[in-house]
């Protein structure tokens, strides 16, 4: 068969495919909530923290994902002062998967993670690869945000496996795979774009997440900071 009548037949039956594909059915017990917190620091975080509170406590029942970076770092300060709201939640079957930073111990570095707590499991995902340059520097560890490769690919979330995707890592395609390589059983795709939301990076990234999630025939929950 001629290389041209291969290519055609491949176009038609990847268009056959797409045609009968159908996009899984979101949770309607999982809420993503976007913001619009611009880094989250400065006098009002803790104006934007409360806020995070009442939306959180304001859906019973339900697992709710905030985007990449909502509250710039956590720390036990934070863990005091969020000490009744999880209670609450825990109490009303809430659980939160909250974008943020934690620092590691004895060095100037932190990890970006997406912490779980409420009425859920009790763990951080931490991104793997973090952006080249902005984030980390080649064969540092002890500043900025080292690579994390050792980390999992997925979590589980209310005894699902959740694959995740944290911002940069939705355009790269190692820790996708790697990812999808769990057979997670929804993506969960946060990120922080309030530095791009007038530029074509958000829709790339968009795009990006989405196509993983179909082509593993998954449902996709998207949290974005703009």
């Amino acid at each position: 068969m001629e290389a041209p009548l291969v290519f055609a037949v491949l176009i038609l039956a990847s268009l056959a495919v797409y045609a009968r594909f159908a996009r899984p059915i979101a949770d309607p017990h999982i809420v993503v909530v976007n913001t619009q917190v611009g880094n989250g620091s400065g006098s009002g975080a803790q104006a934007a923290e409360h806020t995070l509170q009442q939306i959180a406590l304001a859906h019973p029942n339900a697992l709710l994902i905030f985007p990449e970076s909502v509250i710039p770092d956590w720390s036990a300060m934070h863990d005091a002062r969020w000490a009744s709201t999880f209670a609450q939640l825990n109490t009303q079957h809430t659980g939160i998967l909250i974008g943020t930073t934690i620092p590691i111990p004895n060095t100037q570095a932190n990890r970006n993670v997406l912490l779980s707590r409420g009425f859920t499991e009790h763990l951080s995902y931490v991104q793997r690869v973090p952006i080249p340059l902005g984030m980390w520097q080649l064969g540092e560890s002890r500043r900025g945000f080292p690579l994390s490769l050792r980390f999992p690919a997925a979590i589980r979330v209310w005894n699902r496996r959740a694959g995740v995707l944290l911002c940069y890592e939705q355009m790269t395609f190692w820790p996708a795979v790697e990812s999808m390589a769990r057979s997670p059983e929804l993506l969960i795709a946060p990120s922080n774009l309030y530095w791009a939301w007038d530029t074509s990076i958000p829709a790339i990234q968009h795009l990006a997440s989405q196509d993983w999630a179909d082509l593993w025939a998954i449902p996709l929950y998207e949290a974005r900071n703009l």
